[in-house]
């Protein structure tokens, strides 16, 4: 021992040197740690909370689709017209029940994708689903069988007067299995007769909802609902005898969204607590404080490491100076010596030099890794430029990217050609793939167009939007550089023959540009060449430098898509803005052929969002006009005739919109307040009683109420009384107090200012003027004149 480490203060002086180094890292590193730890925090509520706002909105968003669906059932002229009591249909009626069903078909088909077990009943005998019609007492029994709520229940709620209402979390057990769901309850009166929707919100997809948004595996939600009932804890779907729940709403009293740290069972966590706007949820996010430690704990190893290196190099350093003993094997030996790394070697190492060589593999692995991160990055890069580039907007630096496109993808001229690829998937594809393979498909697409093509040219692919991806390539020489890119792609189709019953493939390609300006001009044109494609065959080829147009009636993608936006918004102006369209390109002095061609191109985007929607086309366009509007290569031009038919085609579809949205206006929220206005003027009515039987917030009533109509609905309510009033003034002789009464407003006084503000005179003058107008009423048996 002496030998090795004799009395030396030297070594001891320069070994203290270096070992005082380690106060200072380790004070830096645990004030860093703190600041990382609170920082972390930090970032995770404000992620926390911007997940649980966003789940919120989702669960509210469910809720409301389920009761303006069954509002829009209510609502339907065939339910109404149809639907009553049992005991009340004769042998005629009962033919047209098959009309029912098939409503709550379609209402159940907007709900499938978060409810399921639609059904209906508007007495206490039979109960509509959505696979037929079912005995009330057995349904409740057998077919669907609730473990909080019985036939008895479900018949008191016939009696209810809520037209929306949220049950607590129940045991479901049906045919296909049990679970705990939610049911939501939408009730409207028909026909004079109480009837009840009722559909059921499965808790596990809620929780799976929740899940989905969480930051870490770990997180744990609780979910209350609007009267305060647990929904599912952490755990258990119903842990209602669980204490959790309650800590929680005693955590956060005054309902404001927030995070704090808690011990809830023993354990500390990171609760963050959102409430929804309109149906008042309350959602809880918990997460262990220990997930923070953990991502806090490569600090501490950082420090653990450089003080284990300073010790290191301490020893080093005092061994040298002091005894010149040390090696540089041994120097090399300690330097890779990497404490905080895990050691996977194969086996132990037999000397220095096989430590030495575990440390290079060691440095090699993160070398690997530290690359794929940065090829990660610098596609992300190369996409959010290009995005920017081919929507004309600015780029940060266009020498840095044409940079990149030299060193990182060997691209050696300054020119550019853009390819774009379409691939449009048929029903086929969504009937007989399932799901996660479709998804395996859509992801592999990208590598699948850059490895294939990536054989014959240096290519950049992007995804510019949902199945389209751009293909940035370095061109050839001269006319071979089209040869050589029309074999690949014919090539590349190919490989698709056998999948063609999937999907259709189209191909634009614009011409060479050059700059990475020309970029985007290239991608423009492809894009050109894309919407010209005739749909001949499911796969197709279009070059830009074939197109027979002219620049003056480019119709972009971007025109397309505000035109299909328009439509599927049931903008009635649909046909002026098309004329609009077309009448600037004629001011322009393009050619009748040019312009003919730009009509079929619109005719094309009209036509394909008829397919979409699955309107009658027959009905639209006769087989004259769309063999014409069809034809772009005409000659000569029937300009004005093609216009024509054009402008009529668009006149149809925007008339066969509206009728639409006009069947469906009575879905709407405001139409079920001002019904129940219209209808219980005569009873006091708040702002507070109408929110409470919708199941709304009166806030969100009140705010989405005036955005619509204009007025409150303390205004629309007087309205309404007030027209009702002057009806009765002009043919009644009731004293002004029993109109007031009548029409809800049990003050006399109310009623004389409410009115005079209204009309602008007083009843009493009202009155007398209609009545010298029309003549005096029938008497009602009082003096009218006694109460004036």
């Amino acid at each position: 021992m002496r030998l090795r480490i004799p009395a030396n203060r030297l070594f001891y002086k320069i070994l203290l040197y270096f070992l005082s180094l380690l106060i200072p890292i380790v004070v830096i590193g645990v004030v860093t740690y703190v600041n990382f730890v609170s920082e972390y925090k930090s970032e995770f509520a404000a992620r926390s909370a911007m997940s649980l706002r966003f789940s919120a909105d989702l669960i509210d968003a469910h809720l409301r689709t389920v009761q303006e669906a069954g509002i829009g059932f209510f609502s339907d002229a065939k339910v109404n017209g149809l639907l009553k009591p049992d005991d009340q249909y004769t042998l005629e009626d009962r033919a047209g029940l098959l009309d029912i069903l098939q409503s709550l078909k379609r209402t159940g088909a907007i709900l499938t994708e978060f409810a399921d077990d639609l059904f209906m009943f508007i007495d206490h005998d039979k109960v509509y689903t959505t696979s037929g019609i079912e005995d009330f007492e057995p349904f409740f029994g057998r077919v669907m069988s609730y473990g909080s709520f019985d036939a008895e229940y479900w018949r008191r709620t016939i009696r209810s007067e809520r037209v929306i209402d949220i049950l607590e979390p129940s045991t479901l057990r049906t045919v296909r299995g049990s679970g705990i769901v939610v049911p939501v309850i939408v009730a409207s009166m028909v026909r004079g007769n109480n009837a009840v929707l009722a559909a059921n919100i499965s808790v596990e997809s809620l929780r799976s909802t929740l899940k989905g948004n969480a930051a870490f595996p770990s997180t744990r939600f609780v979910a209350l609902d609007g009267r305060g009932r647990v929904v599912f804890g952490m755990e258990d779907a119903a842990d209602k005898e669980s204490p959790i729940p309650g800590k929680l709403a005693e955590s956060f009293p005054d309902g404001n969204a927030g995070s704090l740290e808690l011990a809830l069972g023993g354990k500390d966590y990171f609760v963050s607590y959102v409430q929804s706007d309109v149906y008042g949820w309350k959602l809880y996010a918990l997460t262990p404080m220990a997930e923070f430690a953990d991502r806090a704990s490569g600090i501490l190893n950082m420090i653990v490491l450089i003080c284990a290196v300073l010790v290191v190099i301490g020893l080093s350093f005092s061994f040298i100076f002091a005894f010149k003993l040390y090696t540089p094997i041994q120097r090399i030996k300690d330097a890779l010596a990497d404490p905080g790394e895990p050691r996977d070697d194969p086996e132990p190492a037999s000397d220095d030099y096989g430590e030495i060589g575990h440390g290079i593999r060691r440095l090699i692995r993160s070398s690997r890794t530290f690359e794929l991160q940065l090829n990660s990055v610098w596609s992300e890069y190369m996409d959010q430029t290009l995005l920017h580039l081919i929507k004309d907007r600015e780029i940060p630096n266009e020498a840095e990217l044409h940079k990149l496109f030299r060193e990182r993808l060997g691209f050696a001229k300054d020119g550019y050609r853009v390819c774009n690829i379409h691939f449009q998937f048929k029903e086929a594809f969504y009937e007989h793939i399932p799901d996660e393979d479709r998804i395996v498909v859509w992801s592999k697409l990208r590598k699948l167009i850059g490895a294939f093509l990536g054989v014959h040219f240096r290519l950049y692919v992007l995804e510019c939007t949902r199945h389209l991806y751009v293909c940035v390539i370095e061109p050839g020489e001269g006319d071979d550089d089209q040869a050589a890119l029309r074999k690949a792609l014919d090539e590349f189709m190919r490989t698709f023959q056998f999948d063609l019953q999937y999907c259709i493939i189209r191909v634009g390609i614009g011409q060479v540009r050059e700059g990475v300006r020309g970029i985007g001009e290239s991608y423009k044109e492809a894009m050109l060449a894309l919407q010209h494609a005739d749909g001949a065959s499911d796969c197709e080829i279009v070059q830009y430098e074939r197109l027979a147009i002219r620049p003056s009636v480019l119709y972009t993608f971007a025109d397309e898509i505000k035109l299909m936006n328009g439509l599927k918004a049931g903008e009635a102006a649909v046909k002026e803005k098309v004329s609009e369209f077309v009448r600037q390109h004629e001011e322009r002095g393009a050619s009748p052929h040019a312009l003919a061609v730009l009509l079929t191109d619109l005719y094309r985007t009209g036509l394909r969002f008829v397919m979409e929607q699955g309107l009658d086309r027959d009905r639209l366009v006769s087989e004259e006009a769309d063999g014409l509007l069809g034809d772009s290569d005409e000659w000569p031009v029937r300009y004005e005739n093609k216009k024509e038919m054009l402008l009529g085609f668009y006149d149809r579809l925007a008339a066969e919109l509206g009728a639409r949205q006009q069947t469906y206006k009575a879905n709407s929220l405001i139409s079920a307040i001002t019904d129940m206005i219209e209808t219980e003027y005569g009873r006091e009515l708040y702002l507070e009683s109408i929110s409470d039987r919708l199941g709304l917030s009166p806030k969100y009533v009140s705010r989405i109420f005036k955005e619509k109509t204009g007025m409150n609905i303390t205004e629309y309510m007087n309205r309404v009384r007030i027209d009702q009033a002057k009806l009765l003034l002009s043919g009644t002789d009731m004293t002004i107090g029993d109109i007031a009464e009548r029409v809800g407003i049990n003050s006399r006084t109310t009623f004389l200012r409410i009115f005079k503000k209204t009309e602008g005179i007083a009843p009493q003058s009202y009155r007398k003027a209609e009545w010298d107008k029309n003549g005096t009423p029938a008497t009602s048996g009082r003096n009218a004149g006694a109460d004036d």
